[in-house]
């Protein structure tokens, strides 16, 4: 089978054990230096729309995959960009390894996992991708609409359309999972009536708010909110993850109120908006509550102390009540998940498994501890055994699925 035949299986995750040790050596052959670039040149011309063809995003991938590469080949000399093009035997599998883990990138619903203690990355692994048993399908657009009156209504089993009506308001249900508030325009509300949007495990959901202003919620998360806007702010409160995009109203502020736990009132945070895009970060599970502001400026309070966040920064805020400014936030990752993607870096396994067990649907189990850390990123529409299977491709970790309950381990050395 030829290079190129076999590099696109290899991307596709369909390689035969019998077939790994023929790509391994066709990946050493400097005829296949010429084709894996020619894919590289496809893929970036079909994901310019996505931002690929950009040079920053493309160095940074160069950047990343050297690093990798010359970790995996210790006796060469440290490479630049540039060493690239520079004709040398000595460099070729470096290069090849460089291009294998940029396909890996750029490809449709592409990969590149590796672990940080070891030196073990995906292109010199000679052990074949375990299938695992057992499968979890990804999560989808589901949630539970409860109504001021008490009423529930399960959104991913009822039908487009008028769905109620509350208070001079009527509730929409939209396509490809969102939901959206239309105001009868004759009369004003007086007063309003509260709703709630709550999607499980495996589930997440858009809403259209009563201002325009839209939500993004997470797997096992929760947003209340009025059925309309009145008096001097527009208030919500959240809990889990959610990633909003406000309309803007300076004459009524919008103010996100955050319950990370309902044990503790003394975490409860608040964060004020104008006009703005940003994401927050509240599981109960996790060390801390982060905001992260794309656009715009927001103002994030906990009792007496508050911070100001500009674009490109995240503010974390401790169980124990401290609140921590990260002035380069890795904006990309925090919103990996409303973009359709898990997005791994270095992360450890407990941080990645938490992820995965509200996507699922499904429970970890650990049995022995790893201390491996994790860099990778893969589409959320893909099941649970891929994701799996490429943690444990990397290395240093195995899985054992029995029914809803994965078993992790660690893998023998």
């Amino acid at each position: 089978m030829d290079i190129e035949s076999l590099l696109e299986k290899y991307l596709a995750d369909r390689l035969t054990p019998g077939e790994v040790p023929d790509f391994l050596a066709a990946m050493r052959q400097p005829a296949s230096r010429d084709v894996l670039y020619k894919l590289i040149d496809r893929q970036l011309q079909e994901k310019s729309a996505q931002g690929l063809s950009n040079p920053a995003t493309v160095s940074e991938m160069f950047r990343l995959a050297l690093q990798k590469a010359a970790e995996a080949e210790p006796s060469a000399p440290p490479a630049s960009i540039i060493d690239m093009d520079v004709p040398s035997h000595r460099l070729l599998f470096r290069r090849l390894a460089v291009a294998a883990l940029i396909l890996l990138t750029i490809s449709a619903g592409g990969y590149l996992f590796w672990r940080s203690r070891t030196h073990s990355d995906l292109v010199n692994s000679k052990q074949p991708i375990p299938v695992l048993a057992h499968d979890a399908t990804p999560g989808n657009n589901k949630a539970q609409l409860t109504l001021g009156d008490g009423r529930t209504i399960t959104l991913d089993s009822a039908q487009n359309g008028v769905l109620a009506s509350q208070t001079h308001t009527t509730i929409i249900k939209l396509d490809k999972g969102r939901i959206g508030y239309r105001a009868d325009q004759a009369e004003s509300p007086a007063t309003v009536a509260f709703n709630t949007l709550t999607t499980p495990r495996g589930g997440q959901y858009q809403l259209n708010l009563p201002d325009g202003s839209q939500v993004w919620l997470n797997a096992a998360s929760s947003i209340r909110y009025p059925t309309a806007f009145i008096g001097k702010e527009r208030r919500v409160t959240i809990t889990g993850e959610a990633y909003f995009e406000i309309t803007p109203d300076r004459a009524m502020p919008f103010i996100v109120d955050i319950r990370p736990s309902t044990t503790d009132p003394k975490n409860d945070l608040q964060v004020q908006v104008l006009g703005t895009h940003f994401n927050i970060d509240a599981y109960t599970e996790d060390s801390s509550v982060n905001t992260t502001l794309l656009e715009g400026a927001v103002r994030v309070t906990r009792g007496a102390s508050a911070q100001t966040l500009s674009p490109g920064q995240a503010l974390l805020a401790h169980a124990q009540g401290r609140l921590q400014l990260v002035p380069d936030a890795n904006v990309r990752k925090a919103i990996a998940w409303k973009n359709g993607r898990f997005l791994f870096q270095n992360d450890d396994i407990t941080t990645i498994t938490r992820q995965l067990s509200r996507w699922y649907d499904i429970d970890f189990q650990f049995e022995g501890a790893i201390a491996d850390h994790y860099t990778g990123q893969i589409s959320r529409q893909v099941n649970m055994s891929r994701v799996l299977k490429m943690l444990e491709a990397a290395g240093g970790i195995s899985f054992s699925v029995e029914g809803k309950v994965v078993r992790v381990s660690p893998a023998a050395r």
